[in-house]
């Protein structure tokens, strides 16, 4: 069973246990900095289940907020206390309780006055206890699973075989990896040009139509790509602000524009820029800080390879210089 298939279950038991009109689950993500609806049983049809609440943002937010419950009998405030009906709902009474850590806040509302007993109240905290051991729980499962998924990663890397002949190849099988590891829909590696100041794609694998024009050469000053490589640090967005119309990966026409999360990270020796691979999902990402930190490995194998192959060339060239000058 799925986190979000249990959280639902929990709800409509206890809906079911205490018969309020609404009773709703909302979970403080961290990365929007607001509480969402995470799970919802109502009988109201305007409830807004996209709706996102900031600490201190109304009876939800004010819950969140003090980390305080809030037992309201007669509730007579504006309905804007509320906020989480797109329509004026008569609402009575209103219970509400942080669940701690995780945070969030478990909520019951009902049109009538005085509904809620100290009954009601003691269930509520109970339910809120049970699930924050089930979110709990879920982290650590999560946590488990990520770090499996790591070390087999970096079990594949380190088993991947290298053939300077035909590093491409090599290069191929670690885009690939990647793209599977990070959950993405795009990968490329882009690679610095001669004269410093536009780049190429290398190589590419994933979700490409036939009229995304990531060919020719890109200048480093536009475009995501062109600030990773310029800047040579890592750019992370979990939801791109690119619109319908246009995209900013390389440039506003590059028919990008449907993927909605990026990853850039340079490829890098020392303070020399060599180029960047990024990854790119068509849904808004998740990752965890470790899962960026092992992608940023995957990188850094291929830069020290292509540093290895401009080393080999350069030794190859001076036995090459020296048996020129002293062919015997």
């Amino acid at each position: 069973m799925n986190l979000e298939h249990e959280l639902d279950e929990i709800i409509k038991l206890v809906a079911d246990v205490i018969e309020a009109r609404s009773v709703l689950l909302f979970l403080y993500r961290k990365e929007e900095s607001a509480l969402t609806l995470a799970a919802a049983q109502s009988s109201s049809k305007n409830l807004d289940h996209q709706v996102k609440l900031a600490p201190g943002d109304g009876v939800v937010g004010w819950v969140l907020k003090n980390e305080k419950p809030l037992n309201l009998a007669t509730f007579e405030r504006d309905e804007q206390a509320l906020r989480y009906y797109s329509k004026k709902e008569e609402t009575g009474s209103v219970l509400a309780v942080p669940l701690g850590r995780p945070r969030g806040v478990l909520l019951a509302d009902s049109p009538t006055k005085h509904f809620f007993t100290e009954r009601h109240f003691r269930l509520l905290e109970q339910f809120s206890d049970m699930i924050c051991r089930v979110l709990r729980h879920h982290q650590v499962s999560q946590r488990g699973k990520l770090y499996a998924d790591l070390l087999d990663l970096v079990y594949r890397m380190d088993h991947l075989t290298i053939s300077f002949s035909d590093l491409n190849a090599y290069f191929g099988a670690l885009l690939k990896m990647g793209l599977e590891f990070s959950g993405q829909d795009l990968v490329f590696m882009t690679l610095l040009n001669s004269d410093g100041r536009t780049y190429r794609v290398e190589l590419s694998d994933g979700r490409l139509t036939p009229k995304t024009r990531i060919d020719g050469d890109h200048p480093v000053e536009k475009g995501m790509v062109g600030r990773v490589m310029s800047k040579g640090t890592s750019l992370v967005m979990k939801k791109t602000n690119f619109n319908r119309a246009m995209s900013y990966a390389f440039s506003p026409k590059d028919n990008l524009n449907e993927f909605k999360s990026f990853i850039g990270l340079p490829i890098t020796n020392g303070d020399n820029i060599r180029g960047a691979v990024c990854f790119l999902g068509l849904q808004e990402g998740a990752w965890e800080p470790d899962r960026i930190h092992v992608l940023s490995m995957l990188v850094k194998r291929i830069s020290h390879a292509l540093e290895t192959q401009l080393e080999n060339a350069r030794q190859t060239n001076l036995a090459a210089a020296a048996n020129e000058r002293y062919p015997y």
